[in-house]
């Protein structure tokens, strides 16, 4: 639908929170993206969101939870449609009553990104990239940055959680997962508009520092080696890009595969 909610219950002072953002209700509008069914339909960033689905958001609290969840389940029922394919809100700006709306999502991206305070790591859930706000990669260049990105992606894509709930860890699954992930990354960069090179340039930024030697995780290869990994998909994309556009649905061969 574009746009992204936040709960200033869930900061230090929501008091400060709803001042500064002349809020009438602690859930709002964080962001809308331009052109998106949102946009279109005039739900601007600081409206208020006063009910999803007909249920009045407030009202969504539960006592003893922490202040995120309420707007964790927000999220998924705005991604819920009804049977008829549209989600319902209705929004409170400062001009007057709530104003009702029907949306009618449109499918663009298999992962949400998310910003989490207090975290130094990036990571994937199967529906969410999560990024920590301290985050060694943000000090990168936008396209390294794309690339750390891109890796966590990639383990969504490719349905990796899906595929250990179903045949276990072992057997050496988490460390095909990861190096599927890392020779995806260039194959998305790619679709993006970046350099795919990036993802080789971040490793090599990344890996002598956050990846080498004997502290390195078991499920991960060494950093040189996720590089010649990384660096074996460019002349398949180079060899398949027709527009910009390399199909890794196609022509990308995962080495973590369904098995019997």
């Amino acid at each position: 639908m574009g746009i992204l909610i936040h709960d200033a219950a869930s900061y230090r002072r929501p008091d400060v929170v709803r001042a500064h953002f002349s809020l009438r209700g602690d859930v709002a509008i964080q962001s809308v993206a331009t052109g998106s069914p949102a946009y279109n339909l005039g739900i601007r960033q600081n409206d208020t969101l006063a009910s999803v689905m007909g249920i009045d958001v407030e009202a969504l609290a539960n006592s003893g939870e922490k202040t995120w969840e309420r707007a964790a389940r927000i999220n998924r029922m705005l991604e819920e449609p009804g049977p008829e394919g549209l989600v319902h809100i209705a929004r409170a700006d400062d001009q007057g009553p709530a104003t009702s709306f029907e949306l009618e999502p449109v499918e663009l991206c298999a992962s949400r990104f998310e910003l989490q305070s207090g975290n130094s790591k990036a990571a994937a859930d199967g529906e969410r990239v999560l990024v920590g706000d301290s985050f060694p990669a943000f000090a990168y260049s936008t396209p390294k940055f794309a690339a750390a990105l891109a890796h966590e992606m990639a383990h969504n894509l490719l349905g990796h959680l899906d595929h250990f709930e179903t045949y276990g860890r072992r057997g050496g699954r988490v460390r095909k997962s990861e190096r599927d992930a890392d020779r995806l990354m260039p194959w998305l960069l790619y679709n993006a508009g970046y350099d795919p090179r990036a993802a080789v340039e971040f490793m090599r930024e990344w890996g002598p520092r956050h990846g080498g030697g004997i502290l390195r995780k078991r499920t991960h290869d060494g950093w040189d080696e996720r590089v010649d990994l990384i660096e074996a998909e460019l002349p398949r994309i180079e060899a398949v890009a027709t527009d910009g556009k390399a199909d890794w649905q196609i022509h990308f061969v995962p080495m973590l595969k369904e098995e019997g």
